[in-house]
């Protein structure tokens, strides 16, 4: 997918759809749907965000494993900040 730059865009909703828009904007006190369809944006990026983390955790233990399993080896050095 392209990025897109800083470009209007003009979308057509059908009346069901404006009037979820409309229901959103009243309740969290939003003025202007464009302020709806931005929180919405937000929200959804933060979901996908959510959900890739958690679907990493499997990766994440396994390279903390792996990490021990060096180290109880002696396969690593000691962490020194100056050298980093």
């Amino acid at each position: 997918m392209a990025t897109l730059p800083h470009t209007p865009l003009t979308v057509a909703f059908d009346a069901e759809e404006a009037s979820i828009i409309d229901e959103i904007a009243r309740v969290r006190g939003l003025d202007e749907p464009i302020e709806v369809l931005r929180a919405l944006l937000i929200e959804a990026y933060d979901a996908l965000w959510d959900q890739t983390f958690a679907e990493s955790q499997d990766v994440l233990a396994g390279m903390a494993q792996s990490a021990r399993r060096a180290i109880a080896a002696g396969e690593t050095e000691p962490f020194d900040p100056a050298t980093f």
